[in-house]
C-alpha cells in the first residue's frame, strides 16, 4: 500500500524552522529607523528651501535628483516651477500634479516637455481650451491620436487633390489596372 502523504506536514516543519531561525526584530528599531528617515527628509527640504532663487532656477533646470525636482516644481516662484516643468528628468507624477493644480500657462509648459507621457497630455486636453495649450499638446511627439484630433493636429490621411492634381500617367495596356472587368464591359454603352 502507498504511503499516505500528510499535506500540512511540510508546512508545519517550515513554520517551526522560521520561528526558531533567529532574533525577532524589535519594533522600536523600526520606529527609530523611520524617525531617522523623516529627519533626513525634513533637513533636505529645509536645505532646498533655503537656496537663493538663482540656485533654485539652476537646480530646477539641471538637477538629476527627483526629490529636488519635486520640491522645486512646488516652489512659490513661477520661474522656478517653469524650469522644473521643463526638466527632462522630472517624474511623471510631478508633471501630473502640476497639470492638476496649475494654470494654463503651467499646463502649456508641461505639454512642451518632450518626456511628458500621453496620458498627461490627454488630461491637459480635458482641462484647457486655450489654443496655445492645445497647440503645445498637439505638437508633442508623445501625444495620442485622440489628443492630436482634439487639438486639431491630426494629420489627415486623405489630402485635397484638387489643388495639385497628379500628372497624368500613361498606363500600360497590359497592366491589371487597365484591363476592364467583366462587369465594366457589361456596363459599357
Amino acid at each position: 500500500m502507498a504511503k499516505k502523504l500528510e499535506p500540512f506536514g511540510e508546512v508545519d516543519a517550515l513554520i517551526a524552522e522560521v520561528e526558531n531561525s533567529g532574533p525577532v526584530v524589535d519594533l522600536s528599531e523600526i520606529d527609530d529607523l523611520c524617525a531617522e528617515i523623516d529627519s533626513g527628509v525634513d533637513s533636505r527640504k529645509k536645505e532646498v528651501a533655503s537656496w537663493s532663487v538663482e540656485t533654485k532656477k539652476r537646480e530646477a533646470a539641471d538637477s538629476q535628483d527627483p526629490f529636488v525636482i519635486n520640491l522645486l516644481a512646488l516652489d512659490g516662484s513661477l520661474p522656478v516651477r517653469v524650469l522644473a516643468a521643463c526638466n527632462l528628468r522630472i517624474p511623471s507624477g510631478t508633471l501630473r500634479q502640476m497639470v492638476e493644480n496649475g494654470d494654463d500657462y503651467i499646463r502649456m509648459v508641461v505639454a512642451h516637455n518632450p518626456n511628458c507621457p500621453a496620458e498627461i497630455l490627454d488630461r491637459i486636453t480635458g482641462l484647457s481650451q486655450e489654443k496655445e495649450v492645445l497647440d503645445a499638446v498637439g505638437t508633442n511627439p508623445n501625444a495620442s491620436r485622440a489628443a492630436k484630433f482634439k487639438t486639431g493636429h491630426m494629420e489627415t490621411e486623405k489630402k485635397d487633390d484638387t489643388a495639385n492634381p497628379p500628372d497624368p500617367v500613361e498606363e500600360d495596356p497590359n497592366s491589371a489596372s487597365s484591363k476592364k472587368s467583366d462587369l465594366d464591359k457589361l456596363l459599357e454603352p
